[in-house]
């Protein structure tokens, strides 16, 4: 008998353990997808017009659409130096979040699945009417910890 609670015990252990770690590895993936940028060189060049996002807030495929359509960045053409892209390119890909298996691809974070669950028809609505905000990609208006990574609601 002392065999079988020993085993239970372990078993619960080893349930509230993993519990534990897969919440845990949320967390982390979380805080990797929204880490402020760690490139000096992908911060300067994007950030000089917009908030140099995250790059774990877009998948891989979306980042490489993103530079492969330099010519026509959402409306404004770019064309940084091959070693500058390079540079960039290379920080993106690795440091990209993972695709959503059956996610359509966007090269918009506002787009994104998890974007719009997280700011509701409500909140987009509001940011639509306030000159203050203007658009949904305007993170810093509502996060006040969006240049360092931080999109907590507090």
């Amino acid at each position: 008998m002392k065999h079988g609670r020993n085993s239970v015990a372990v078993a619960t252990f080893l349930a509230i353990a993993g519990g534990l770690a897969a919440a845990t590895a949320l967390a982390d993936e979380d805080d990797f997808k929204t880490r402020a940028p760690a490139n000096a060189t992908y911060a300067a060049a994007c950030g000089m017009c917009h908030l140099a996002y995250p790059p774990g807030l877009l998948p891989a495929a979306s980042w490489r659409a993103v530079l492969d359509g330099r010519a026509d960045h959402f409306g404004v053409p770019l064309a940084p130096a091959p070693e500058v892209l390079a540079e960039i390119e290379a920080y993106l890909l690795a440091n990209a979040g993972r695709a959503r298996e059956g996610a359509a691809q966007s090269l918009r974070i506002t787009e994104q699945a998890w974007f719009r669950h997280e700011h509701g028809e409500r909140l987009q609505a509001r940011a639509a009417g306030d000159p203050a905000i203007g658009r949904m990609s305007n993170c810093a208006a509502c996060h006040r910890g969006a240049e360092q990574g931080r999109f907590d609601d507090d």
